[in-house]
Parts: C-alpha cells; structure tokens; sequence
C-alpha cells in the first residue's frame, strides 16, 4: 500500500530548495509543498542531532499512485534494552486512509527483521484519537502515562517481540 523513501541530509536539503522536483517520479501535492518543506527542515535538525543513520533513521511514505502522503521513522537506535520508537505523521489531505496503519507496520515489520530489537515503543497524547487507534490495530498495548521532558504527559504504548531463544 505504500513505499518509504529513506530521506538523508542530500535529499532533505533538496525538499528543502524544491519540494516540486527533488523527488521525482513521486509527486508532492502543490498545497503541500510548505508544509513538506518545514517538515523536511524539522527532520534535518532531528537527524543532525542523532545521527543520520540509515537503518534507524526517518522516511517520507509515498503511496501505490507515487504521492507522497506522509512522513515517518525511528526517533533513534535501539536503546540498551532493545527498545526502539516509531513516529509517523499523514498529511492532512490523506488522513483516515490507513497510510498512518501503513506507516507504522512497515516500521514494526522493519524493526522486527532487526536481531537487536525486543520491542517497538510509541507515544502519543494522553487521550483516545487516531493515532491510538493505529496504534492498536498494528498490535501495541497502552503500558502507561509517561511524562515525557519534551512533551510533558503521553500514554506510552509497546509491542514485544518474543524472544526466539
């Protein structure tokens, strides 16, 4: 349903100048291009922060017609516990199509291909809403209220991986 294009420093600066050509063949909606292009600014100072690393990094979702409809990653590596989060974001125009769904299980199918990996992990407000919901029809349990030092209090939600020892 769709396909995620790994974004890196070259192409975010690119979004960045020109959001109407820098992905080619796929399409960003004209009333997007703003919109993409923060984004894409707001990835390029997460990744100059964490590092931009490429199996754990950050992508833009593009579905079966080549739009881009979103954006979604991992908010890093693996931390010592095996534990690894994922983010995803629908552009307005998509949402309520599954893309978020999308998003997130090809990061959990990414994530569990990955020996290091005990456990997806995700937050969201503390309150039931779309991305709840998402979250728990790819199969992550509400664990906890959390209070978290950027966004103050969300509900934090995990998959566990079993073990295969």
């Amino acid at each position: 349903m769709i396909s995620l294009i790994k974004l890196d420093m070259a192409l975010l600066n690119q979004i960045i100048i020109s959001p109407e050509t820098a992905l080619i063949p796929y399409t960003i909606s004209n009333d997007l291009h703003l919109l993409v292009q923060d984004v894409a600014s707001q990835i390029k100072l997460f990744l100059s922060k964490i590092g931009d690393t490429h199996e754990w990094g950050c992508y833009l979702a593009a579905n079966g017609q080549q739009q881009i409809v979103g954006t979604c990653g991992f908010k890093g590596k693996p931390d010592s516990n095996g534990q690894v989060e994922i983010a995803y974001f629908t552009f307005p125009p998509f949402q309520g199509c599954g893309y978020a769904t999308a998003m997130a299980t090809a990061l959990i199918d990414r994530a569990r291909d990955a020996k290091c990996v005990q456990a997806v992990i995700a937050h969201t407000l503390p309150e039931y809403n779309a991305s709840t919901r998402v979250l728990q029809k790819v199969g992550m349990q509400f664990v906890s209220e959390y209070n978290d030092p950027e966004d103050g209090l969300v509900w934090r939600w995990e998959l566990c991986f079993k073990s295969s020892t």
